[in-house]
């Protein structure tokens, strides 16, 4: 041991690299401190003074949940930012690991910079939200912002936006902090806004003596991910991919070919009776899982010669 005090001994410290070693290697471990003083004369005290503690030095790790991590994640809601938290290193028989003592967020927007600050609310500058300030709730083992979150014209539908988050924990001095701007952020676009989907073929209205494949497209702010159809029979039953006959219950669905912005179908072989109508539905679903559905109404399906005010196809 060593001492820098004004009035030697006053104060004291070891410092040594080989401890530092030991004690790297054995992080999450429990110790006792044991220390034992004597004066000039080699008179040592009675008792030792002992103390016992944890070495840490490994930060915690925050991780979303909601949005979840990663690139290219889309939502339709945004009424809770959530996550979970550990601290390192992780426990076992003889380690411990300390407690998560708060947790600080940022939320970012991508298109203008701007951090969201729950106080105002509004988008500012900078901002970090922390558990601290009551911003973000924070538990055992995970954490949540639920409160003054952006609505309305402060959260525009086909907006990207960018969280990170840093857990500390109760390591003396001030904690080990968890370096921003991890993997285990999100960054996700906001989209509440249903896509459009159309039928092109066939037609409204129109008769038809044959038809051996459907078609259509679909648009939306943040792209399309899937198109299912259903064709009813009018005051019948639905179309059944699997026998090609209209002896399904419905809506008995299936995926359209093709791409989402020009789908198409065809049968294997025209499962059409004659005189018979039918309704083809489509739906479209978008990646926030929003979901449009179009219905193109009474079309009349006829064999041979094309009615005399229909379309022959």
């Amino acid at each position: 041991a060593a001492s820098t005090a004004a009035t030697a001994w006053t104060s004291w410290y070891v410092s040594s690299g080989t401890l530092v070693t030991d004690l790297n290697a054995l992080e999450g471990e429990q110790f006792e401190l044991q220390v034992k003083s004597s004066d000039t004369a080699t008179n040592y005290s009675l008792e030792y003074s002992s103390q016992i503690t944890r070495y840490d030095k490994t930060p915690p790790e925050t991780t979303l949940t909601f949005p979840a991590t990663g690139g290219g994640v889309y939502v339709s809601s945004l009424t809770e930012i959530a996550g979970v938290m550990q601290d390192y290193p992780a426990t076992t028989a003889t380690k411990s690991s300390g407690t998560i003592s708060k947790v600080w967020v940022q939320l970012k927007r991508l298109d203008t910079g701007e951090y969201w600050r729950p106080g105002i609310p509004n988008w500012v500058g900078g901002w970090t939200m922390t558990s601290e300030s009551g911003e973000v709730n924070k538990y055992v083992s995970s954490w949540t912002i639920t409160a003054n979150l952006p609505v309305g014209v402060k959260l525009v539908s086909g907006t990207s936006f960018y969280i990170t988050s840093s857990g500390f924990d109760d390591a003396l001095p001030g904690g080990n902090q968890e370096s921003w701007y991890s993997v285990r952020g999100s960054t996700f676009t906001y989209d509440n806004t249903a896509p459009e989907t159309s039928v092109s073929t066939p037609v409204a209205g129109r008769y038809y003596s044959a038809l051996g494949s459907l078609s259509g497209g679909s648009s939306d702010a943040v792209g399309v991910s899937t198109i299912t159809l259903f064709i009813q029979e009018v005051g019948g039953s639905c179309y059944n991919q699997t026998s090609n006959a209209f002896d399904g219950t419905c809506p008995s669905t299936f995926a359209a070919q093709g791409s989402t912005a020009s789908w198409t179908y065809t049968f294997a072989s025209e499962p059409w009776q004659p005189t018979k109508q039918y309704i083809v539905y489509s739906s479209a679903t978008d990646r926030s899982w929003n979901r449009d559905s179009a219905e193109l109404s009474d079309v009349l399906l006829r064999r041979g010669p094309a009615h005399s005010d229909g379309f022959l196809a």
